[in-house]
């Protein structure tokens, strides 16, 4: 689980997407591996929270376009069908989600924001929702909050 860091501090679960030099673009393993993550961590009676977290500069910049275009068709639907699950696993979650961002949300990475149940921003937080161009949004409601 490379692409994830995940840490346990009391009642405190963190997963730290872990893809500096592609940004945290969700490729198979980053996606798959939160979706482990954050299911283990929901079975835990220890954790209370969870907060999802990126690097300074990249909470995630989305669905990574170089593995998305390798693909044929079959193989297509199963990475977006991957690209998707996580979202519903933390609409299942028992334990509130936390997004906490800085840099940039992009694409998948503004839906995994708005998956959470709060989001706490940077200033150097930039939000944006490419789908729009094709009438397209991102999933779920946050509440952005400016720390300053």
């Amino acid at each position: 689980m490379d692409s994830i860091i995940f840490k346990k501090d009391q009642s405190i679960g963190t997963i730290i997407l872990n893809k500096p030099k592609q940004f945290n673009s969700f490729d198979m393993d980053l996606a798959t591996d939160l979706n482990s993550v954050l299911k283990e961590l929901d079975k835990d009676d220890a954790i209370k929270v969870i907060i999802i977290q990126g690097s300074k500069k990249y909470f995630s910049i989305g669905i990574s376009l170089e593995e998305l275009q390798s693909r044929n068709a079959i193989q297509t639907k199963e990475f977006v069908y991957a690209m998707n699950e996580f979202y519903h696993t933390i609409h299942h979650l028992k334990k509130p989600t936390i997004a906490s961002v800085s840099g940039y949300a992009v694409a998948n990475g503004a839906g995994l924001l708005f998956a959470c149940d709060l989001a706490v921003c940077s200033k150097s937080a930039k939000i944006g929702i490419t789908a729009i161009n094709v009438g397209l949004c991102g999933i779920g409601q946050a509440c952005l909050l400016n720390i300053r």
